[in-house]
């Protein structure tokens, strides 16, 4: 099988049995014609149990797309660093593209107004108020909330978001679209608003990426 991977490349691992476990970060290490070397996979900073013949499934992203391919440990290795030999098998499956992929979850945000006149986040000394809620939705590409008080499509915002586990991650945001949520009459009302990132260190998408698809695979697991 031939993979569009390299040395150091990040990966995700998964156990595969009538219990699989969660995606789990592992890198390539090294790369022969039918044989990977990754680093021991780990989950919350902890080894997952791994023996040989263990049937996993490996995910990666590459120019802008997830795959995964199915693979088998030919040898866990313990000296001097722990690594696992393991051999691809079957064939390397596109699941969708990684910014397309959006999951409801709440994280923690922070957001100020990067316009002067958007004169309810203002007091009379001129002074931004923050927004401070939690997620509904969120992806590599943006995300949305629920806000008493319409914001103005195409209000920038500084945000700070932290997802669980994470340092809060810094990054600027588009207001894209607005939309009543809930009841019409409901006192107060309730708006959905959904933000599209207009500056994104690639550190920070990687971090919101593995978060993502990490959560996505937990729910499959769920169902």
């Amino acid at each position: 099988m031939l993979l569009p991977l390299e040395v150091k490349d990040a990966i995700q691992v998964q156990a595969v049995s009538s219990r699989p476990t969660p995606y789990c970060d592992s890198r390539i290490e090294e790369m022969a014609a039918d044989e990977l070397i990754i680093s021991w996979p780990t989950h919350a900073g902890e080894r997952i149990p791994m023996r040989e013949l263990q049937a996993i499934r490996i995910s990666f992203s590459h120019s802008q797309e997830v795959f995964e391919f199915d693979a088998t440990v030919l040898d866990v290795i313990d000296d001097p660093v722990p690594l696992l030999s393991v051999r691809p098998a079957g064939t390397l499956r596109k699941i969708q593209r990684r910014e397309d992929v959006r999951v409801r979850m709440h994280a923690h945000l922070e957001l100020m107004a990067r316009v002067v006149g958007l004169a309810r986040y203002k007091d009379i000394r001129n002074r931004s108020y923050n927004i401070k809620c939690d997620t509904v939705t969120l992806s590599a590409g943006g995300f949305s909330i629920h806000h008493s008080s319409a914001i103005a499509v195409g209000t920038l915002f500084e945000v700070k978001l932290a997802l669980p586990g994470e340092n809060k991650l810094t990054m600027s945001a588009q207001a894209v679209r607005c939309e009543l949520a809930g009841e019409p009459d409901a006192q107060p009302p309730t708006f959905e608003v959904g933000f599209s990132f207009t500056r994104l260190p690639q550190a920070a998408r990687a971090r919101i990426v593995r978060f993502v698809f990490g959560l996505q695979r937990e729910e499959r697991l769920d169902d």
